[in-house]
């Protein structure tokens, strides 16, 4: 049976967003890539708004069943589910509790991806809660399972986490940017244009940081080619920012003033797209309605009609009634008139 992934937006983040928020959009957007690339796979992802504490319930029900029937498999997916919602959440305890749990079911299953999937999120966790060493140890397990596998996806991403580590937390930017390139090299490989990228404007930041701003530009320069050629505004964002902020350390601050400009006005651009997203939205809303009240006026219509007809139908069967009462009688007052003149006619 195919698997069918569920992303919930999650209405206590939403409400305290901007209207129209970007980031709403290009998470949305992305989304919809990765329905397309499901629908190869005949599946597609279910996308729903909530609240995560009614969504966290439905797991929880969802996982007693699954413990009740002794279904392995589900009660583990239920566990590492329910630990993204606290990750998500910012719980990280909760989150490393049903993670582990979720971990052990995966072990006896000897299901090698969803272990590694799992060390990826306890790593998640331990990193952000400061904890380096930790965080290094499972993405280190989830990498020896991934380069077992054969799972260069996970490998690619496994390189970031582990590159993330040695640049934010251990100050080894060296080691660090040599595991974001490695992370490259896969994703070349793969050729995701939107994830290559990306991944160049990350590394372009670092180098950035590491205050080799020629290096800095080269990497970003290639982000932007890819990102002018599919016509990412999001990532376009990204770019121009980092371009300005390399100029402005570099001390070019007619460049750095030219890239911000061209920042304001993509941001604006994604504003408008947003906004027009919006109106369509309101009108699609205003035609559904319109076509609800329409079809509504047609109900009452028929209903008004069929009432007529019922009324109308009451009051000639009533009007039958009420002749052949009328005619009954009549019959019987003949009839008995009848037999009084007859009566009479013996009697003389």
């Amino acid at each position: 049976f195919p698997v069918i992934p569920l992303f919930i937006f999650d209405e206590d983040i939403l409400d305290n967003l901007p209207k129209n928020d970007a980031r709403v959009s290009f998470i949305y957007d992305s989304l919809q890539k990765i329905n397309t690339e499901l629908n190869a796979f005949g599946s597609s992802i279910l996308i729903k708004k909530g609240k995560t504490k009614e969504a966290t319930q439905e797991f929880i029900n969802a996982l007693t069943i699954a413990e009740k029937k002794g279904y392995k498999n589900e009660i583990a997916s239920l566990y590492k589910n329910i630990g993204l919602i606290y990750y998500s959440q910012g719980k990280t305890k909760e989150a490393l509790a049903y993670n582990n749990k979720a971990l052990q079911v995966f072990i006896s299953l000897k299901a090698k991806k969803n272990i590694a999937d799992t060390y990826v999120n306890i790593g998640n966790c331990y990193f952000d809660d400061y904890q380096p060493q930790k965080a290094l140890l499972n993405y280190n397990k989830a990498l020896t399972i991934s380069e077992e596998i054969k799972d260069s996806k996970t490998i690619a991403k496994l390189y970031n986490n582990i590159g993330s580590v040695y640049i934010n937390d251990l100050q080894d930017t060296i080691k660090g940017v040599n595991y974001l390139l490695d992370a490259l090299k896969i994703k070349k490989q793969a050729n995701n244009q939107n994830d290559l990228m990306i991944q160049f404007n990350n590394i372009a930041t670092v180098y950035m940081d590491m205050k080799k701003f020629d290096l800095a530009q080269s990497y970003n320069d290639e982000a932007l080619k890819l990102a002018e050629k599919s016509g990412n505004l999001e990532e376009l964002l990204h770019i121009y920012e980092t371009y300005s902020l390399i100029n402005s350390s570099k001390k070019d601050f007619k460049k750095a003033y030219d890239y911000h400009k061209l920042y304001a006005k993509t941001k604006d651009s994604l504003l408008n797209i947003d906004n027009l997203k919006a109106v369509e939205e309101i009108n699609t809303k205003y035609q559904t309605a319109e076509k609800e009240k329409q079809l509504l006026q047609k109900e009452v219509e028929t209903k008004k009609k069929t009432t007529t007809i019922i009324i109308l139908s009451l009051l000639a069967v009533f009007i039958s009634i009420v002749g052949f009462l009328i005619y009954r009688q009549q019959r019987l007052k003949n009839t008995q008139q009848k037999q009084e003149f007859e009566l009479q006619t013996a009697i003389a």
